[in-house]
This record gives structure tokens, sequence and C-alpha cells, in this order.
């Protein structure tokens, strides 16, 4: 099983040139009981070209890719929801060297 982590820009062990690289950015979000690959910050997930059923399954393929997660967002909703914290995206990153 691979791990994922969140990037962390206040910490040392995590230093990248952003200068010297190019990155790109996307969103993994849940729409229904699939979670959705997307590229574009408006696309419609129900047209994503890549998909699955598992969270955890998508993110460790992701990771394995070189895409690493920002940060997650919750649900967004009635108070009862959003109390409860329920992650329903998470932004993505991907450095190229």
């Amino acid at each position: 099983m691979i791990s994922y982590g969140t990037y962390n820009q206040n910490s040392s062990e995590s230093c990248i040139n952003f200068h010297a690289s190019k990155r790109r950015y996307a969103w993994l979000e849940q729409e229904g009981n699939m979670w959705h690959f997307l590229t574009s910050l408006f696309a419609d997930p129900a047209k994503s070209a890549r998909k699955w059923s598992n969270k955890h399954r998508a993110l460790e393929e992701l990771t394995r890719e070189g895409w690493t997660v920002l940060y997650p967002y919750p649900e967004l909703g009635s108070k009862q929801r959003t109390v409860r914290h329920n992650t329903c995206g998470y932004g993505l990153m991907w450095i190229e060297q």
C-alpha cells in the first residue's frame, strides 16, 4: 500500500525549486459514488476521462504518477454535513523538475 501526504510549504524537508520547475494543478472530486480526476477547475465530473470508485485507490495511483495532495476540501451543504467535515475533493499539484 502506498501512503500519501499533503504538501507542507513550511517544512524544510519539502524544499522544491519552483523557479526551475513546471507545475500543473488538478482536482480529485467526489460526484455520487465515484471520484473524478479533473484538470480544469470548472470541468464537469460526469465527463472526466479517469474515475475511481475507491478514494484511497485513486489517491495511491495519482501519487505513484507524481501528484501531490495540496489540500482536502470539505463537502459543502447543510450545517450537519459541514460539521462532520466530509472530504469531497482534493487539490493536487504535479511538479516537473
